[in-house]
């Protein structure tokens, strides 16, 4: 017997094994219930799928077999039957004739269009007894149950991370290949699948249908608002154990690990500056391309994402929920007042090699390091006066005349940021929190005590 007719019987057998009735031998899927119309009705124990003959349920069940002997020679994929193998190849000729009426979405095959209208019915009948999440299909309930084992049998040679499935590790490897394919025409981004590109160009679209209940945010998709829930939450079950950080989800937790690593495997050809993430050198070079398409309203700065704008926007609300419990400043983000920790604790494991000076932050140290270079490219249009950094020229821009929108409530003086106003009222309390580690003397500002210091040296 040759190798392909062993394959052939191997499918045969496993075909007729999916759905091996408990009634006397007959097979269990034959003997469901018959249509109004009078047929036999065939289901699927597998994925609950029905059909109209016992060949069309055995064609189906060949799938599970996991015997593909149809290559695609475009891609490599491979298939158990031929008609997948020939519906799969009108992808690679971006045929689709079917089309969605509700969102106008295109398919290659009526199926795929059928399975994808059940996602605007809301019907999900299918539910997972570990978290409660529901789906349209059995099988998509099948794959997301093995999340919840821990099963990951499917290992990425490139980069060893593993997956649930063999689908989502074909994805994967994608990324390793470089192909980007798949062209956003609004601002030129690639990506190597399809579903990243639709995904992405709702961004520009600037539709976001799916609102948080708690805070009113809304995203693009319903797996975006799903992972902003988590923050509402407050459980973080994935610990760094490096430094005891707490995340939602471990991909967050997977990418903050990188950190600790030092591995910055994605280089700036433009500057040279190394990231942990390909997303994240993606989002840097656009400062070098000069696309800086946010604005904020209240100052006008630009910004080059829409996620950088919201989080500058937090400094003109005034709102600043996360306060320090050792000094009582407050910050509009969690990240700020962990930063500012550290000062208390005097943690400063970046050091200048030019000074000598050490800083709690490796960003603070890049920063500094530019006042030694002497390089000040941004300069003042109206006195000509240069800096280092485009921040401090934005800074210096607002004494030339700029608006002085916040205003003490104590004796009323006004101020050009509403970080000066801060410092500013600290000096009401008659609070001194600021002591002078060399003869002890308190100060009610960091800026005082920074200029008392320099006496000493």
């Amino acid at each position: 017997m040759s190798e392909q007719q062993q394959q052939q019987q191997q499918q045969q057998q496993s075909a007729s094994c999916v759905g091996r009735s408990r009634h006397g031998g007959k097979n269990d899927l034959e003997a469901g219930s018959s249509t109004r119309s009078g047929e036999r009705k065939f289901v699927c124990q597998q994925c609950d799928k029905t059909f109209t003959s016992r060949q069309g349920l055995r064609q189906h069940t060949l799938r599970y077999s996991g015997v593909r002997n149809y290559e695609c020679l475009e891609c490599g994929k491979k298939f158990t039957t031929k008609s997948e193998l020939t519906t799969h190849t009108l992808k690679h000729r971006d045929v689709r004739n079917y089309e969605c009426l509700e969102c106008g979405k295109k398919f290659t095959t009526k199926s795929e269009l059928t399975r994808h209208t059940l996602r605007h019915s809301g019907v999900r009948n299918y539910e997972c007894l570990e978290c409660g999440k529901k789906f349209t299909r059995k099988d998509h309930l099948t794959t997301h149950t093995l999340r919840h084992s821990g099963v990951k049998n499917y290992e990425c040679l490139e980069c060893g991370k593993k997956f649930t499935t063999k689908s989502y590790l074909t994805t994967h490897t994608l990324a390793h290949s470089g192909v980007r394919n798949y062209e956003c025409l609004e601002c030129g981004q690639k990506f190597t699948t399809k579903s990243e590109l639709t995904t992405h160009t709702l961004r520009h679209s600037g539709v976001r249908n799916y609102e948080c209940l708690e805070c009113g945010k809304k995203f693009t998709t319903k797996g975006h608002l799903t992972t902003h829930t988590l923050t509402h939450s407050g459980v973080r079950n994935y610990e760094c154990l490096q430094c005891g950080k707490k995340f939602t989800r471990k991909g967050n937790l997977t990418t903050h690990i990188l950190t600790h690593s030092g591995v910055r495997n994605y280089e700036c050809l433009e500057c040279g500056k190394k990231f942990t993430k390909k997303s994240y050198l993606t989002t840097h070079t656009l400062i070098h391309s000069g696309v800086i398409n946010y604005e904020c309203l209240e100052c006008g700065k630009k910004f080059t994402t829409k996620s950088n704008l919201t989080i500058h926007t937090l400094t003109h609300s005034g709102v600043r929920n996360y306060e320090c419990l050792e000094c009582g400043k407050q910050f509009s983000q969690k990240g700020h007042l962990t930063t500012h920790i550290l000062t208390h604790n005097f943690v400063r494991n970046y050091e200048c090699v030019e000074c000598g000076k050490r800083f709690t932050t490796k960003g603070d140290l890049t920063t500094h390091t530019l006042r030694h270079s002497g390089v000040k490219n941004y300069e003042c249009l109206e006195c000509g006066k240069k800096f280092t950094r485009k921040g401090e020229l934005a800074k210096h821009t607002l004494t030339h005349g700029g608006i002085k929108n916040h205003e003490c409530e104590e004796c009323g003086k006004k101020f050009l940021t509403i970080g000066a106003l801060n410092s500013h009222v600290f000096r009401h309390t008659g609070l001194r929190k600021f002591k002078c580690d060399v003869c002890g003397k308190c100060f009610k500002t960091k800026p005082d005590i920074t200029r008392h210091v320099k006496i000493h040296f």
